[in-house]
């Protein structure tokens, strides 16, 4: 699903607009999703000019999406999905603001919040609302990122993505450097490998535990069991394996609900000075996708996620409410739309291609919120088959990868989903 892999991946300093386009062309896609990206990375550089791309050679500046679109379909997607939107924006007031905001560069955690800001945006757009992007609200000493009008009805919004910790960042790196040598290791003995990273081991540390590793391995791999081995903060215990050169290490404890919580209060200050009413949450940090609690059903998570922010912000009292998404990240083509609605929360379904669906829960904070719900069904509904809609417009012709052919059945967890 993730398209034809290159062996090796291109330098940093080889990617340019030129260099993204040639390889696109020769992609193995369709003739029509080779146009609509050919399509999307002209429009990007018409929108950031033709010298963008060197500030992408920053560590983590380069958008993972447009690195990726000639190798990738997830990348493809994304890079056609940012052209759509930049598209839709044309001529909104405040897109020169966010615009220089992005050619600046930044980490990945920001550009995810830019990106949040730019979707949505787009989205209540085609919905047909008024937008404005890095509104000054009256009264506001600072702006804030989306000002969305509707008839009698405005949201001031704040607008962030949650990204992984950075203990679980560092540990996840530390582990792919590390990888390889127990791939070795483990084929070569008919071992495998089970442990847990609380911490990485510095470069000389991990030559020394390679070497321990390596020791222990050659007894297992006899058929001796050996108690795990502690260095620091990683434990690995190894088992003889037909074939070897498996691993599976279980990251940083993390409190997911104390993470965002966090987060909150940092927001909650900073609305208070913008005068955004309303925070609008990627939750990227896994807490969605890859935890037991992601496998419960969406009214569950509706509930929850309605007390969690209940709590965390029962005294931002200028605060109307919280919608919460799981950024659409992963490629679950099995997945069905749905709508819950609850007194406490609405929470939506809704699919934009073929391989993307976002769940997204609305958590209204008190009355003063009812009124402005509908407004934010109507730009959440608009992603229900976005991208077909935004590639018409265009006069561009849906690729058949992503063209969605629905299916008959529940919406059932689907345990096909991978990282988009």
């Amino acid at each position: 699903m993730s398209g034809s892999e290159q062996n090796s991946a291109p330098t940093l300093s080889s990617y340019d607009w030129s260099f993204l386009a040639e390889r696109v062309e020769g992609a193995p896609w369709s003739i029509a999703a080779r146009e609509a990206g050919l399509w999307g990375l002209d429009r990007l550089r018409a929108e950031f000019g033709p010298r963008w791309p060197p500030g992408w050679r920053e560590p983590g500046g380069m958008p993972a999406e447009i690195a990726s679109c000639f190798w990738a379909l997830a990348g493809l997607c994304g890079t056609i999905s940012l052209a759509l939107a930049f598209e839709r924006l044309r001529g909104t007031e405040g897109l020169s603001t966010l615009r220089k905001s992005i050619k600046r560069g930044s980490d990945q955690g920001r550009f995810a919040s830019l990106r949040l800001q730019v979707r949505h945006a787009a989205l209540a757009r085609s919905a047909g609302f008024d937008i404005t992007l890095e509104p000054l609200i009256p009264g506001g000493e600072t702006r804030a990122d989306l000002l969305i009008g509707g008839e009698d009805i405005e949201l001031a919004v704040e607008a962030f993505a949650v990204l992984r910790d950075s203990r679980t960042m560092s540990a996840s790196a530390w582990l792919e450097r590390s990888r390889e040598g127990l791939r070795r290791l483990g084929e070569e003995l008919c071992v495998d490998f089970e442990g847990s990273v609380e911490a990485p081991l510095g470069d000389e540390e991990t030559t020394d535990w390679l070497d321990e590793v390596s020791r222990y391995a050659r007894v297992c791999a006899q058929g001796v069991s050996l108690p795990p081995l502690t260095v620091n903060g990683v434990t690995v215990t190894v088992t003889a394996a037909q074939p070897g050169g498996g691993s599976s290490f279980r990251m940083p404890l993390v409190s997911h609900g104390e993470r965002l919580g966090s987060r909150l209060a940092d927001k909650v200050e900073q609305t208070a000075r913008s005068g955004a009413r309303w925070l609008l949450i990627d939750s990227l940090d896994h807490l969605w996708h890859m935890t037991r609690w992601s496998q419960q059903s969406l009214a569950k998570k509706g509930e929850q996620l309605a007390a969690l922010f209940r709590h965390e912000l029962r005294d931002a009292r200028h605060l109307l409410g919280v919608v919460i998404t799981d950024g659409a990240a992963l490629m679950r083509p099995a997945a069905h739309e749905e709508t819950i609605e609850e007194s406490e929360f609405t929470a939506l379904v809704r699919r934009s291609d073929a391989w993307h669906v976002r769940e997204t829960v609305i958590v209204p904070l008190g009355s003063d919120a009812e009124c402005t719900l509908p407004l934010w069904r109507s730009i959440l509904d608009a992603e229900s088959g976005w991208v077909s809609r935004e590639l018409r417009a265009n006069g561009l012709a849906l690729p058949p990868e992503l063209a969605f052919v629905p299916t008959a059945g529940p919406a059932l967890p689907d345990q096909r989903a991978v990282r988009g």
